[in-house]
């Protein structure tokens, strides 16, 4: 209950300089002498939409937080290209006289990517993982049932395509990505050989199709992988 109760301070809180926005999400914020509506589809997609309501008078500035992952934010006031810094990790600030229905359009693009761990990290090395927007994705057996999930290999220099399938999960965006599946019946009853004592096993080019992390286990009982091993050339 007490998470719920503090949720609203999550998304904004303002001060003396006005109004800060760290989360987005369909909402109606009201601050004192300020109140905007907020509309999104994020975390599916990056464009939000603030449309002022209510505003004091004289200048007080609107703070819009760029995540990490955000690169190339961009961002308008009633049509018209702003300039100023956003850079990932910050906060876009817009300083100046509000009025009542002013509308400010933030896009954060949500270009699909393929990330690293550090190279400690001895459970993910040569792997990577799928990120889009703010949400990691992972591949599930579900999607692959003519390929055990431990048996493929993701092609990271390919590129990486976004869908929307409102069928799928109750509606999510996916990511489709070209990859591998690598033969390992030469490894049946065996854990270890040495280096160089057989020829590289054959692989067959496959489709990967990536799902948020957050939505695996809810269609059938199967694997389930986030750090996908890299192919090698």
């Amino acid at each position: 209950m007490r998470l719920l109760a503090s949720l609203g301070h999550y998304v904004a809180t303002g001060d003396a300089s006005g109004l800060q926005i760290h989360q987005y999400a369909a909402a109606h914020v009201v601050a004192p002498s300020v109140a905007l509506r907020m509309e999104t589809a994020y975390p599916w997609d990056g464009r939000v939409r603030l449309t002022l309501e209510e505003t004091s008078a004289g200048p007080w500035t609107l703070a819009l937080r760029v995540p990490g992952w955000c690169t190339g934010a961009s961002v308008r006031v009633n049509g018209r290209e702003t300039a100023g810094s956003a850079t990932p990790s910050s906060y876009l600030r817009l300083e100046r006289a509000w009025a009542r229905g002013d509308v400010v359009e933030l896009d954060l693009p949500m270009q699909a990517r393929c990330v690293v761990a550090h190279p400690w990290i001895e459970s993910t090395r040569g792997c990577v993982a799928i990120e889009r927007g703010p949400l990691v994705y992972c591949v599930e057996q579900a999607d692959h049932p003519e390929t055990r999930i431990a048996d493929l290999e993701i092609d990271a220099a390919a590129p990486l395509q976004s869908a929307w399938e409102p069928d799928t999960l109750d509606g999510v965006t996916v990511i489709r990505a070209r990859g591998w599946e690598v033969d390992t019946t030469a490894w049946r009853h065996r854990l270890y050989r040495p280096l160089g004592s057989a020829p590289p096993p054959p692989r067959r080019p496959v489709a990967l199709h990536a799902i948020p992390y957050h939505a695996w286990a809810n269609r059938e009982p199967g694997a389930m992988r986030v750090w996908i091993p890299r192919a090698e050339n």
